[in-house]
């Protein structure tokens, strides 16, 4: 299946269940995503809008695990909002192009990963209007939005821009939590 510069509204209702390869360029919107099907994990290439009006979950917690590149080859990077829980467990998450496109990830739940989440140059944006735990890893640039507190669950590092915008505040959860800061601007 490829979704290839359309946009794809009538699914909202449906749950996307890849164990193949998927190509987004357009704007999709499924009611929740699971990136594998018993045993098999999916592949999905986005450099359009991909919508989940629930849950992203990349792995089915067994042999079943997925991969994401929120990008196209050195075309564009994409766009992934994810309304509630997004989880990569076991599965591979590429959020950076080698191509200086940045891919764009927002979250309005909590973000969990014990797989491969490379998001070192790229986005992420916590949006949720609730409290909501902050993935410890390696952000390009973190964005703490909407409303609610967002609390650190170990060590985040930026290297490039953090924003927190009006309404939203950004915590620590425990004394070992730190934030670092590699931006050189």
């Amino acid at each position: 299946l490829a979704l290839v510069g359309l946009t794809v509204a009538a699914m909202e209702a449906q749950t996307l269940k890849n164990r193949g390869v998927i190509r987004n360029t357009g704007t999709a919107t499924y009611n929740s995503i699971e990136n594998y099907k018993t045993g098999s994990g999916g592949t999905i290439l986005n450099s359009g809008t991909l919508n989940s009006n629930t849950t992203f979950d990349n792995d089915d917690g067994a042999t079943g695990q997925g991969t994401v590149r929120n990008f196209i080859g050195g075309s564009q990077a994409g766009t992934i909002r994810v309304t509630t829980n997004l989880m990569n467990e076991g599965g591979t998450w590429d959020n950076d192009s080698l191509n200086a496109f940045v891919g764009r990830v927002r979250v309005g739940g909590s973000l969990t990963s014990t797989g491969t989440f490379d998001t070192d140059s790229g986005s992420v944006e916590y949006f949720g209007a609730g409290a909501q735990s902050v993935f410890a890893t390696t952000y390009g640039a973190l964005i703490a939005s909407v409303g609610g507190t967002k609390t650190m669950s170990g060590t985040v590092v930026v290297r490039d821009t953090f924003r927190i915008t009006s309404g939203a505040t950004f915590t620590t959860n425990a004394t070992g939590d730190s934030l670092v800061m590699l931006a050189t601007n």
